[in-house]
Order: structure tokens, then sequence, then C-alpha cells
């Protein structure tokens, strides 16, 4: 029998430091349901002592979720731990991890503290935390970076404290695959006790490597990996969960592990993230990309016509290409509709919300002949952006361009209820629609980011727009998506305007 290897999924948490990518409640408990339908073993729903809306989250998160374990993280100090407590209590299986850094980059510069007090405080806390549940983890923050006979002291002195779980997180993306699986193959060798604990891997992605030093860790006796959907995270991300479960999928021979995961979810919880976070995948990411599985090169072609496996490794039908791919039109009904959100795990609060939904998807099949799957989590996903404060919202607009001229748009819109009206030129549609818009709001924001991703093929496809704005310190995604790009790039940007002055904030947990 292979061993074990147990999924821990940290897109909730680690996946929502990137930057604009926070999530409302309702959003985080519909990914939570995708990543339980694609039985993940362990979400890490948020850090509840972050924020009130954390807390809520994380909460809101355990009371909906029945076959993962839930887990929240806390810093290595009571009030954190005590809060996480509170927040996975609903939860049929809660988990507390807590974590304290240990390099001495990281115990001197930020801690100011002394490795002896490092240890004192994980060992208190492991013990602080083993008062609301059995399922204590703890990580050393920079482990890559720490000294190798201080994690041999500290992860002892917290097995003893009641540890179950031991991560060693590279925190900053440091370690290449070779010396990742050294690292663990030290630790368990010289650790006392370390066959009675789960050694888990935390890996970011700087150097591009997240993924790999996470199966080298795996190689050498890691039972947990820690990862995100579309390897989402805190800058340059984290070990890509659809990676990890593929490659040890796809090499029997050399892994002696598997895990639980349903990979045919993996694709349509990629698309769920992209939604709602607003990070587009790029078509050449692997598994989950719109490239993955096609093939350009007529040699190729040719070899998977004839038999598939000379090009293809996996199918795509195990990841969940190529599923529930279709069709709804405008003939189709309401039971037809709701049954098919129900497939898809969207669930909408009460008949009101149905058929707001419901009109929307009428109106978007006058527009295009066949709703895909993906049309209707953007459809679903955009009526949560535009509702969550309509301070502004759009109300009209025209934009024109033609050669030789400068393009014009024109935008009627609603702040507090009372309309306002622009007429601005600029580079193009989307350029002058923007300006007109700042014309009625000056908002005094620096535009970061703007991308635009096709929902379907066709060219009727949805458009669907990112827009990431920062002021004050503050950085917000909107999302906007409509046949029409000019008008998505609209809704998008008046998205990220109303979160701004939603006021929202959300703590960094390293700060």
């Amino acid at each position: 029998m292979n061993d074990k290897l147990i999924i821990f999924d940290t897109t909730l948490r680690d996946g929502e430091q990137s930057p604009g990518a926070s999530m409302t409640r309702d959003e985080k408990v519909r990914i939570a349901k995708a990543l339980e339908r694609m039985r993940v073993d362990i979400i890490e729903a948020g850090f509840p002592a972050a924020s009130h809306g954390d807390f809520e989250a994380v909460q809101a998160v355990a009371g909906a979720i029945k076959d993962s374990t839930v887990c929240a993280l806390a810093r290595a100090v009571e009030k954190d731990i005590d809060r996480a407590a509170e927040a996975i209590k609903p939860a049929a299986r809660g988990r507390i991890h807590t974590f304290i850094a240990t390099s001495p980059i990281h115990m001197q510069h930020k801690l100011r503290m002394t490795p002896e007090q490092v240890l004192e405080r994980a060992v208190q806390m492991v013990k602080h935390a083993r008062q609301y549940t059995d399922d204590v983890e703890f990580s050393p923050e920079d482990a890559v970076r720490s000294e190798m006979d201080f994690l041999v002291r500290i992860f002892d002195a917290v097995i003893q404290a009641g540890a179950k779980t031991l991560n060693v997180p590279d925190t900053v993306g440091y370690s290449i695959p070779v010396l990742w699986g050294e690292r663990f193959k030290e630790l368990i060798a010289r650790v006392p006790n370390s066959g009675n604990v789960i050694w888990s891997t935390h890996c970011h992605n700087d150097l591009g490597m997240a993924s790999a030093n996470s199966l080298a860790a795996v190689m050498n006796g890691a039972r947990q990996v820690e990862c995100t959907i579309n390897g989402l995270g805190e800058r340059a991300g984290n070990a890509a969960l659809e990676e990890v479960v593929m490659a040890v999928r796809t090499r029997r021979d050399v892994f002696d592990c598997d895990c639980r995961i349903d990979a045919t979810q993996i694709v349509p919880t990629s698309k769920l993230v992209s939604s709602i976070t607003g990070y587009p995948v790029q078509p050449n990411q692997a598994i989950v990309g719109a490239n993955a599985f096609a093939h350009e090169s007529g040699i190729h072609q040719d070899g998977v016509l004839k038999h598939r496996e000379t090009y293809e490794i996996m199918r795509a039908e195990d990841v969940g290409w190529g599923a529930n791919k279709m069709v709804m039109g405008k003939h189709s009904g309401r039971a037809a509709f709701r049954a098919r959100l129900q497939e898809l795990g969207i669930v909408l609060e009460g008949e009101e919300a149905l058929n707001a939904a419901f009109a929307r998807f009428k109106d978007l099949a006058d527009k295009k002949h066949d709703i895909f799957d993906e049309d209707l989590q953007a459809l679903v996903s955009d009526e949560g952006v535009t509702h969550v404060s309509e301070h502004y919202r759009l109300v009209a607009m025209g934009a024109h361009s033609e050669t030789g001229a400068l393009p014009v748009a024109r935008v009627v819109m609603s702040i507090g209820g009372k309309e306002h009206h622009a007429d601005a030129q600029g580079g193009g549609p989307v350029d002058a629609t923007f300006k007109a818009i700042e014309q009625i709001v000056h908002s005094g924001t620096e535009l970061l980011l703007y991308s635009v991703n096709n929902i379907t093929s066709g060219t009727d496809a949805q458009g669907e727009v990112t827009v990431r704005l920062t002021r004050g310190g503050r950085v917000v995604n909107g999302q906007g998506a409509d046949t029409d790009i000019v008008v998505a790039s609209a809704k998008a940007y008046l998205n990220a305007l109303n979160k701004l002055d939603a006021g929202a904030e959300r703590a960094h947990p390293q700060v």
C-alpha cells in the first residue's frame, strides 16, 4: 500500500495574500465547497486575527464544510490562537496552525527575540492551542534560512508540547529541489520522535521551483504538501495543487504515495478561483491552462491521432477538461438553470437571488447563442462583485472609435443614487471610458493592472476584465464581464472603486 499524501490547500489564506485578491465571506465559502468536492484533506480558510471579516469568513467556511478539515492560521500569540479556536468551533474537524519565525534575520530584525525566547514561545503557544484541539500544526517561518541545529531543537520541543504536524516552510522561495530534499531527510533523521508526526512542506515560487521543491520534500519523507489552486499566493505564488497532485499521480513509478484528490474537479475549481480572485490563468500554465492539452505541431497532431500517449502523459478529461462543457441557451428554463448552478456548486441565497441571476442569464443568452459553464460562473461572480457595495453604479455608456480620430466615450453613472455624466477622449475606447469615469469621481487612484481574458471561445464570447487600483497603500482588484469588452472594462473599474470606497481592509498575517 502506498502512503497517503495529505493535500493542504491554502488558497483561501496564502492565496488571498496576492495583491488585490481578497475574497468576501461568500466567495470563500464557494471556493471551500469546490475544494471539498475535490476531496482536499485540509482547507486553510484564513487568518482570523487579521480582521473581523476574515474571522467571519473562516467561521462560515467551518460551518459549511463537513468532509475536509478546516484550519485557521495564528501567530504564536495567545489572542491569535484564541481567535482561531473561536473561528473553527463550528467545524466538524478543526485545526490550528501556529507559526513563529526561526531564521536569524527574522528573529533579529522582525521579532527582536533571542532563539531561546522563540523556542519558549513556540512551546507555550502549541500547548495553548492544544487546549482547543488535538490537531495542532506548527511552522518555523523562514525555515529555509534557519540554522539546522535550531530547527531540530524547536521541532523536538513542539512535538513534546503536542504538535501533530510539523510544517517546514520555504517562506521566501529560496531553496532548490536537491537542497530542500536533503533538509527534510536530515530533519526527519535528527528530530526525536519524528516518526510520530506528519512532516509538511510549504514552498513559495520566487525562483519558479515551488512545485519541484515540494515534490523533492515528498520524495524525502514529507507526507503533507501545502499548496494553492493555480499556484496563487504571496509574491510569485505557492506550489500549485494541480501540479503536485498530477505529478504524484502520473509518476507512480517514482512516488510511493498517493492522495485522495478527485482530479476531475481540478479545472472547474481553477476556473472558479480565477473568476473570483481576478487572476487569469495563462494559456500555457501546466494542467489548467487553455493550451495544456493543445497540439499545434503537425508531428504532434499526427502522433496523438495515432496513439494519444505519444505526446500526452495525462488525459485531459482526468483533470476536468471536456467535462460539463455545454450547453444552455435562451430556451433553457429556470429549473435547468438552477440545476446547472447546483452541479457547478453555485448556491444562491433565496428565490430573489435566483430570479435576478436567471434574468441576467436570459440577457446574456440574447447576446450569445451558447452559454457554457464558464459563462455561468462569470455571470454569478459578476453579480456578486457588482452588488458588494454599489456606491458607484454604471447606468449607461457609449464609446466610439474610428481611424484618424481620437476615440471618445460617454458615461452615465450613479453616485449614491444621483446621476452624473461625462464625455472624454482617450488613446482607445477603454482609455476614454476610464477618463470619463475619473472626470466624475476624481478617485485619486493609480491603475496598476488592466487585463482582459476571454471566458470562452468565439467572437461572441464574454470578456472578463480585471482592473487593479491602488490608493493610500491599499490595492484592490475589480472585475467585470460582458460580451462588450468596453462595458466589461467600465464594470471592472467601478467594481474596484466600490471596493476602495467600502474601506474593508485585511491585515497581512505576518505584519
